[in-house]
């Protein structure tokens, strides 16, 4: 293994700061969905995901004769912990977790996961994959978020501008040999008539329904910030092979771990898993 990969297998993942993370995979619509959610909710039921629940959402649908917009439902299926989720509607899954205990862990479950659901669905195609980490960074006492991120995703300086308070987000987007790379910084808006900062808040695009543990991640009080890491491929595949997609899976991982790496100060890590450990 090259020792980009090392690095990248020892950064995102093992960090305490990981909120969540997340593989998203378009499909080939699948118009009559609802027919098969019964068999999907009992097999994945069997496969240790007995939490089902359904929610309406927006869905763009891209084709010659234009954009649609219509609302659609999502079946989510979650572990007995609720930190770990399938999302499924009629053009795409959604495999997310907020526990995540390695790469290669989290893609054995994909692989299970995916035989069950082509299995059931007999999916005819694939339409873009996504590999996605939001990390947590919040500093302690005496640091500042340039304690931990670089320079170009820290800000300005508050205390050379004088600024009593300020909020920062900032977004980086290249394209890669895979498709497109995304680093984003989300703040939360600053609290009003002298109220805290006590609730964590994930970007809303995510839309996801699990546990986060914020007992032993997020400290009520403090300011934060989040370092959104998304690596998305446009492959279009006629067929659904899962060893595929799973080695698409981890070029897009190879990518993100460089990224994590270029986002963060020189000994950051070291000091942020020590920041945590701490509480």
């Amino acid at each position: 293994m090259d020792r980009a990969v090392q690095q990248s297998d020892a950064t995102p993942q093992q960090s305490r700061a990981l909120l969540l993370m997340l593989t998203a995979i378009g499909i080939a619509p699948i118009t009559d969905i609802t027919d098969y959610i019964p068999k999907i909710q009992g097999r994945l039921r069997l496969a240790g995901y007995p939490i089902n629940e359904a929610s309406r959402s927006d869905e763009i649908f891209i084709s010659p004769d234009g954009v649609r917009i219509e609302n659609s439902i999502e079946w989510h299926f979650q572990n007995s912990g609720r930190n770990f989720s399938i999302r499924v509607s009629a053009s795409r899954f959604v495999i997310e977790t907020t526990d995540y205990q390695g790469f290669e862990d989290f893609t054995n479950k994909v692989r299970e996961i995916l035989a069950i659901l082509h299995e059931v669905l007999g999916v005819m195609g694939v339409q873009g994959i996504g590999l996605r980490y939001v990390n947590l960074v919040q500093p302690r006492a005496g640091e500042t978020f340039r304690t931990y991120l670089h320079d170009r995703l820290s800000g300005l300086d508050d205390d050379f501008l004088e600024l009593s308070e300020s909020m920062f987000s900032a977004a980086f987007v290249g394209k890669t040999d895979e498709g497109q790379l995304s680093i984003r910084i989300h703040e939360a808006p600053l609290p009003t008539d002298g109220a805290e900062l006590m609730r964590l808040q994930v970007p809303a695009d995510l839309a996801t329904n699990m546990m986060i543990d914020g007992d032993n991640l997020f400290i009520p009080g403090l300011r934060y910030r989040l370092l959104d890491l998304d690596h998305r491929s446009a492959v279009i595949s006629e067929d659904f092979a899962v060893p595929r997609i799973l080695t698409a899976l981890e070029r897009l991982h190879e990518t993100i771990g460089r990224a994590f790496e270029s986002s963060l100060k020189a000994g950051a890590y070291a000091k942020w898993s020590a920041s945590m450990r701490e509480g």
